[in-house]
């Protein structure tokens, strides 16, 4: 079980008191880490849905809070 879930089920106030009190074994540290891991590889695969230049996006901002603008006024 992770830790913060055990820790909000159990109602620790603290994750380091928790710590003190929950012995964790190696399996488990290795398989969340692997889980981690394999996760985050996946998401570095995934292409980008738009990629902008801060131009771009300063001028979506800009443009956004004009109509904004002049909706309200």
């Amino acid at each position: 079980m992770d830790l913060a879930a055990l820790q909000k089920l159990e109602g620790w106030l603290c994750l380091a008191t928790l710590q003190v009190y929950v012995q964790i074994k190696k399996e488990t540290i290795e398989r969340q880490y692997q889980q981690a891991h394999e996760a985050m590889k996946q998401r570095h695969q995934e292409p980008a849905d738009k990629i902008i230049s801060m131009e771009q996006f300063l001028g979506m901002n800009v443009g956004d809070e004009a109509t904004a603008m002049q909706s309200a006024g």
